[in-house]
């Protein structure tokens, strides 16, 4: 992915999280029930890498719950990949004091949708009528669903910076698999098998702020 195109991603999330911000403020008034917080996350193991991974989180006040939506994009030889996910994060903490100014905190476990956008390198053959290498590219689009677990804290309650860390497991439902002869690794966001039936999906580590 060019440098340019990271940038563009990362202040679109940053935009968005913004003007969600704004419009949940502007419409504080005309409901009782406090706005949800608005939350940004990006993976700092990737900055500067050719893989963007990043999180837009809603976190409703009264609620041990959070609308995360993740979006990651590893551009590699021959090879590249986005994957853009819905998830419903349950935390199981209880007693917690949910109507704060920084979210839901502790261990949560998740329901996953995801859209997945791959394309790349699927063979290589030798002409031997004009003794050339052909190379064959394909893409394929996929749709998902998972499960999975995770932990978020937040270690700066001034500026309301959080971590979080998660491990999940899906399947995909439509799309062809197996189909790329060079995919990428992804090890933080996709573990390199969203070109399998089956994904695994990590982040190790996305420190994010609450605004």
């Amino acid at each position: 992915m060019h440098p340019s195109r990271r940038s563009a991603l990362a202040l679109l999330l940053v935009s968005l999280a913004v003007h969600s911000t704004q419009a949940l403020s502007d419409n504080k008034e005309q409901s009782a029930t406090p706005r949800p917080l608005v939350g940004l996350a990006l993976n700092g193991f990737l900055l500067g890498s050719n893989e963007f991974s990043g999180t837009l989180s809603f976190f409703p006040r009264q609620l041990p719950i959070e609308i995360a939506i993740p979006v990651y994009h590893g551009s590699f030889t021959d090879y590249e990949q986005s994957d853009i996910d819905l998830r419903l994060r349950y935390y199981l903490r209880r007693n917690q004091p949910y109507n704060t100014s920084h979210g839901a905190s502790g261990m949560y476990v998740s329901l996953d949708a995801r859209y997945s956008k791959l394309q790349g390198l699927t063979r290589i053959e030798f002409n031997n009528t004009n003794s050339r290498t052909e190379r064959y590219y394909d893409n394929t689009s996929k749709l998902g669903i998972g499960v999975g677990l995770g932990i978020r804290g937040v270690f700066y309650y001034k500026w309301k910076v959080y971590f979080g860390a998660s491990l999940n497991f899906g399947r995909y439902l439509t799309g062809d698999h197996d189909l790329f002869s060079n995919r990428g690794l992804g090890v933080w966001s996709s573990g390199g098998t969203s070109d399998d039936r089956n994904y695994v999906d990590l982040e190790f580590l996305k420190v994010g702020m609450v605004f």
